[in-house]
């Protein structure tokens, strides 16, 4: 794996607590840059290794092999049969910690998001804003992204629909599914990641522009415009997007089946025959109505729905929605 420097580094930090960068992975990017490193406290080289994995073998019989000097070479010395002796390469002994922090303030400050770097909780940083205000946070700890508590202490500080939650690779689908339902926009660092540097890609952390409304509600005039096309909705099905809509601006997660009653029938007896799914449909029909192929496909696809438990989602920015009185 050619990786530059930077995206090693986060690969390793990926790992928890106590990422360390070994020897014949640093020896490739040796030189200025990583001197630059070192200084700015990113990287702290460890004591030399004394002891190596022990040979092939001993099958067992001994916990490793002492590295000792013979001459001008670095020995790994096997106690067993000195036939079994290594010689090792000086880089290859050679260990830095990576402090997490430091590259946390380094990727925010190549990207240009302002405010201070925070912690959101042990292995989770709040790297600070892009210009259209939206947060951008790194939990660089697998354990840490799993905690039930973090979209808790996400919303202690911002929006979770206003905010992109740069996850590592170790993360389970279905952690990432949950923290998506909670309104985070997901992405996998390695992919937010620039080709070069410590940079963040801005167009991958926020795909969708500042004030590009694609759907229009007006309230009094029962009016609903979709990327400026009038859709022309039942009473029902109007009553279901006003909610979707109302709460892709609040927070950007699913709506419950129970709650798409209410909004729907209000303090009235649902009929048995009806369920919320049926007016969902309509909803899907109205906003892809005169529509062919892949648009009518994607008018329809703005309406999610999730299973155990049974429930539904407009799938837009907060800022993509505009809902007049």
């Amino acid at each position: 794996m050619n990786d530059s420097l930077p995206k090693l580094l986060l690969r390793r930090s990926e790992g928890g607590h106590g990422a360390v960068l070994w020897g014949h992975e640093a020896q490739p990017h040796f030189g200025r840059a990583f001197d630059r490193l070192l200084a700015e406290g990113l990287l702290t080289e460890r004591a030399p290794a004394t002891t190596w994995p022990p040979c092939s073998t001993c099958e067992g019989r001994c916990e490793g092999r002492d590295i000792v000097v013979i001459g001008d070479l670095l020995v790994a010395e096997c106690p067993e049969d000195h036939r079994c002796n290594s010689t090792l390469a000086p880089n290859l002994i050679r260990s830095f910690e990576i402090d997490a922090a430091v590259l946390c303030r380094l990727i925010a400050a190549a990207s240009g998001l302002s405010g201070d770097l925070a912690t959101v909780t042990d292995g989770v940083w709040d790297l600070g804003r892009l210009p259209s205000g939206r947060s951008v946070m790194l939990a660089l700890d697998p354990m840490a992204a799993a905690d039930p508590r973090l979209v808790t202490l996400i919303r202690t500080r911002v929006e979770p629909n206003q905010t992109t939650l740069l996850l590592p690779g170790a993360v389970p689908e279905l952690q990432r599914q949950h923290l998506a339902e909670a309104g985070l926009r997901i992405m996998m660092t390695m992919e937010a990641l620039g080709d070069a540097g410590f940079a963040l890609d801005p167009a991958a952390l926020a795909p969708s522009m500042p004030g590009k409304v694609r759907l229009n509600i007006g309230r009094a005039g029962r009016t609903v415009a979709l990327d400026r096309r009038p859709r022309q909705l039942g009473d029902q099905p109007l009553r279901l997007l006003v909610k979707l809509a109302e709460a892709a601006q609040r927070h950007g997660g699913f709506v419950e089946t129970h709650e798409l009653d209410r909004a729907i029938y209000g303090d009235q007896i649902r009929p048995a025959a009806r369920e919320p799914r049926d007016i969902i449909r309509l909803l899907k029909d109205g906003l892809a109505a005169g529509l062919e192929g892949a648009e009518a496909k994607a008018a329809r696809d703005l309406i999610e729905g999730k299973r155990q438990p049974s429930r539904y989602r407009l799938a837009l920015m907060p800022e993509e929605i505009d809902i007049r009185p």
